[in-house]
C-alpha cells in the first residue's frame, strides 16, 4: 500500500467528478439560478418603474397641492367678499328699516299732533261758548243786563291770559 497522497489520485474518478460537477453545475445554473435571475431582473425592472410612478405621482401631488391652496385661497377671498357685501347689504338694510320706522313714528307723532290741535280747538270753542253763556247769565241774574259782544270779550281776554 502506498502512502503517498498523490498516488492514490485516479484520472478516471477525477473526470468523472468533474464530469458530474459540470452537469449539476449546468442544470441547476438553467433550473435554478437563471430563473432566479430572470426574477431578481423583472424584479428590479418593476421598482424602477414603481419609483417612477411614485416620483410623477409625488410632483402631480405636489401640484395638485399648490392648485388646492390656490383655490382654498380664492374660496376664502371670495367668502370674505361675499360675507363684507352681506354685511354691508344688512347695515344697509337696517338703516334703511330705522329710516323708514323713525319716517313712520314721525308722522303718526305729527298727526297725532293735528288731531290732538284740532280736537284742543274744538274743546277751547266748546269751552268759550260754555264760559261766554256762562257770563251772559252771570251778567242776567246780578245785573239784569246781556250783551253778547262784552260777554265775547271778557271771555277772550280770560282765555287769552290762560293761553299765554
Amino acid at each position: 500500500m502506498e502512502l503517498n497522497p498523490l498516488g492514490q489520485i485516479q484520472p478516471v474518478v477525477i473526470i468523472a467528478v468533474a464530469i458530474i460537477f459540470a452537469a449539476t453545475f449546468v442544470l441547476l445554473r438553467r433550473v435554478f439560478v437563471l430563473p432566479y435571475v430572470a426574477v431578481m431582473t423583472e424584479r428590479d425592472r418593476l421598482i424602477e418603474e414603481s419609483e417612477a410612478r411614485d416620483a410623477e405621482a409625488a410632483r402631480i401631488v405636489a401640484a395638485a397641492d399648490a392648485d388646492a391652496a390656490a383655490l382654498v385661497e380664492t374660496a376664502r377671498v371670495e367668502a370674505d367678499g361675499a360675507l363684507r357685501e352681506a354685511r354691508a347689504r344688512a347695515d344697509d338694510y337696517r338703516r334703511e328699516r330705522l329710516h323708514a320706522a323713525t319716517d313712520a313714528a314721525s308722522e303718526r307723532l305729527q298727526a297725532g299732533r293735528e288731531l290732538i290741535g284740532r280736537a284742543r280747538e274744538r274743546e277751547e270753542e266748546v269751552v268759550r261758548r260754555q264760559a261766554i253763556e256762562c257770563v251772559e247769565l252771570a251778567c242776567e241774574r246780578l245785573f239784569k243786563v246781556t250783551d253778547r259782544e262784552i260777554a265775547e270779550a271778557a271771555v277772550d281776554k280770560l282765555l287769552s291770559r290762560r293761553a299765554r
